[in-house]
C-alpha cells in the first residue's frame, strides 16, 4: 500500500502558486517595458489580479478545517487482486 500524506498536495499547491506569482510579474513588466498601456491590456490585467484574489481568498477560507495529516492512498494492492483472475 502506498500513501502520503495530504499535506504534500498543499507544497504543490504552494510550489504552483510561486511559479504563478512569478508569471504575474513577468507579465505586468512586459505590460510596462513595452508601453503597452491600453484598456485592453488594463481590463485584462484587473480581471487576472481580481480572479486571483478570488481563489486565493477561497483557499484560505476553505483550508483550515483540513486534517492535512489524513493519509491518501495512491496504490493498495487488494485493488489489483481481482484484475489477473478469470
Amino acid at each position: 500500500m502506498i500513501q502520503i500524506p495530504l499535506y504534500v498536495f498543499l507544497f504543490v499547491y504552494l510550489l504552483f502558486l510561486v511559479v504563478f506569482l512569478i508569471f504575474s510579474l513577468i507579465h505586468v513588466y512586459h505590460i510596462i517595458a513595452t508601453a503597452s498601456l491600453t484598456l485592453t491590456s488594463f481590463l485584462f490585467c484587473f480581471l487576472i489580479f481580481f480572479l486571483t484574489i478570488i481563489t486565493l481568498y477561497a483557499t484560505m477560507s476553505l483550508l483550515p478545517d483540513i486534517d492535512w495529516k489524513t493519509p491518501v492512498t495512491l496504490l493498495d494492492a487488494s485493488w489489483l487482486g481481482g484484475l489477473f483472475s478469470p
